[in-house]
């Protein structure tokens, strides 16, 4: 196990996820080893949320556990890091305002 893949429930969400799979591909990881390999990286908070998640006795597969961890800690945004990303945010020529 990679000793700089920890997740801590401060840092980004998003960044612990996309170096998790990044390894997960490389590695040719099962659904179960993904498992006990996120469990092992969880430090603090995330690891509390965890182990309160999982307490109930069910068996949860590791999507339903990564679902449960985004919706507690993924892409959340200070909303000063929204405003100054709509802020610069621009139009491309061709590009449609839907776009």
């Amino acid at each position: 196990m990679p000793k700089n893949l920890q997740y801590d429930g401060r840092t980004s969400w998003l960044s612990f996820k996309q170096k998790f799979d990044s390894y997960r591909k490389v590695y040719k990881w099962s659904d179960h080893e993904c498992r006990d390999y996120r469990n092992w990286c969880l430090e603090g908070k995330a690891l509390d949320y965890f182990t309160i998640e999982t307490r109930m006795g069910e068996s949860f597969s590791f999507r339903d556990i990564m679902r449960k961890m985004e919706g507690r800690y993924g892409s959340k945004e200070l909303p000063e890091t929204s405003r100054a990303k709509f802020q610069q945010a621009t139009q491309q020529p061709g590009e449609s305002l839907e776009d």
